[in-house]
């Protein structure tokens, strides 16, 4: 059995419990087999991965055949009823019902086109000089869907329910995307929704476990970017004092191993004194010059922030990070591999770096500009800017991903996900704007799950009723790539 056979269980799992593994599914119901079907209301945690709560349609009586031998029982998946259960309990709930309403047309005047607030959409963008709608090269149907949707966000008069309608190559996706752009500018708290996961894809290649995986390797206190920070802002600010205490480190250790080499060798008298001379001169020749003690630490230590960098700028919320720390990480990655060519590409000796280090202003006040003045004006540089962000930025005291999955919820602007699994943002903080995907492609039922999130006010629904979904859905063909 294939290790992609195995069944797992998940919440909500509905199985067929038999007595003998089926190789279809009328296998089943053929005599003398029996099976039951169950439901998996629970599953192990990290002490228990291997057990699982079910429900079942009658009790599980064990019955041993032999002495030493136990009746057993297979599982086998049937369906997932995860979204069934959201769908009904959206269907009987009796909160937050002011977009179902709206939907419904329960007031007579729902459907009505609403003018309270007048040229919002102008005003809105405004504030945005440098984001110039003109230049995305939007038709006019385009623009026009883009303002309303920016004007309907604005409101906070009436609740709302739009729609962006458009056949297939109209340009509802590229839509889509200038519309989100410009609330992600707005700071406007959007959440998207999609029929599945695939539409959701389309729209956003990074999952949240990915983004919450990244993060934590940010935030962890003795390797992350808080410990990169301090290291480097040290190395760059006395890096002799630093080399004067891996010298005493390194002269420590080598006592420590020849004391042992000694211990251990006391019963060796014929070892000659030229090979202890020998393994003396290579003990003594692994302990680094400054130079080279200088480079190795600035080499591991500038890999490590490239890559902090790399994952904050992408994955931290932009509500949290401002664009000017974004602006100072990209110069501080530019004056670290400006630090790391100037060191490595001239030849310094040891006593010339360490004066270039200990006088680095004497250095900046030359007028000419020489390898050690450039290297000194740099690392100077580069000293402001780390000082610069430590002081304005700092990520989370807390590494565990539970809590910096609830971070990137609660800081996020724009939030992806599938229309079934909006039911999990209940007691996220509150949405502005509701958007919705290809809305025909949902079942009617399944949209009021994410129409009754609390205090989000208005609606809007982007798609096409008229097209179809895909009418192959054969498992083989999708092998062959059709």
């Amino acid at each position: 059995m294939n290790k992609r056979d195995i069944y797992e269980p998940q919440p909500w799992d509905v199985i067929a419990l038999s007595d003998a593994i089926p190789s279809c599914i009328d296998d089943l119901n053929k005599p003398p087999r029996y099976y039951f079907p169950a439901l998996v209301v629970g599953v192990g945690d990290v002490d228990n991965p291997n057990m699982f709560e079910i429900f079942t349609t009658k009790p599980i009586f064990v019955q041993k055949r032999q002495e030493t031998k136990r009746e057993t029982l297979f599982a086998t998946f049937l369906i997932n009823i995860t979204t069934n259960i959201r769908i009904w309990r959206a269907l009987h709930a009796e909160e937050h019902l002011n977009l179902i309403k709206v939907v419904l047309m329960v007031d007579s005047k729902a459907g009505e086109k609403f003018d309270i607030c007048p040229s919002q959409e102008i005003q809105a963008l405004m504030g945005y000089p440098d984001f110039d709608l003109n230049s995305l090269n939007l038709n006019e149907s385009q623009l026009n869907a883009v303002l309303s949707s920016v004007e309907t966000s604005r409101c906070n008069h009436k609740n709302s329910v739009s729609l962006i309608w458009g056949p297939p190559g109209t340009g509802k996706t590229k839509t889509i995307v200038t519309m989100l752009s410009v609330l992600l500018r707005m700071k406007c708290r959007t959440l998207t929704c999609a029929p599945t996961n695939i539409v959701v894809v389309q729209l956003f290649i990074i999952f949240l476990d990915y983004r919450v995986d990244r993060l934590a390797e940010c935030f962890a206190p003795l390797t992350g970017w808080r410990h990169q920070l301090n290291t480097m802002t040290s190395l760059l600010e006395d890096p002799t004092s630093l080399y004067h205490l891996y010298l005493e480190n390194a002269k420590i250790e080598n006592e420590e191993k020849k004391d042992g080499h000694e211990d251990g060798n006391e019963n060796e008298v014929n070892q000659s004194i030229q090979s202890e001379e020998e393994e003396e001169d290579e003990t003594s020749a692994k302990v680094l010059t400054f130079s080279e003690f200088l480079r190795k630490q600035f080499g591991c230590i500038a890999k490590e922030m490239k890559y902090c960098i790399q994952n904050l700028c992408t994955h931290l919320p932009t509500s949290f990070i401002s664009a000017t720390i974004v602006s100072k990480m990209n110069r501080l990655l530019y004056l670290l591999k400006s630090l790391k060519v100037s060191s490595y590409g001239d030849t310094f000796a040891n006593e010339e770096l360490e004066k270039l280090f200990d006088n680095s202003e004497d250095v900046e006040n030359t007028t000419s500009q020489t390898s050690a003045s450039c290297l000194a004006n740099c690392a100077k540089e580069c000293l402001k800017v780390l000082k610069f962000i430590r002081g304005e930025f700092s990520v989370p005291d807390f590494f565990e991903k539970s809590l910096i999955r609830t971070f990137c919820l609660e800081k996020a602007c724009l939030i992806f996900c599938s229309a079934s699994s909006s039911a999990n943002l209940h007691d996220a903080p509150p949405f502005e704007l509701l958007v919705i995907d290809e809305p025909a492609q949902l079942k009617e039922c399944e949209s009021a799950i994410p129409l009754q999130l609390p205090q989000i006010r208005h609606a809007i629904l982007i798609g096409d009723e008229l097209q179809l979904p895909a009418m192959i859905k054969s498992k083989v063909i999708v092998l062959f790539l059709f």
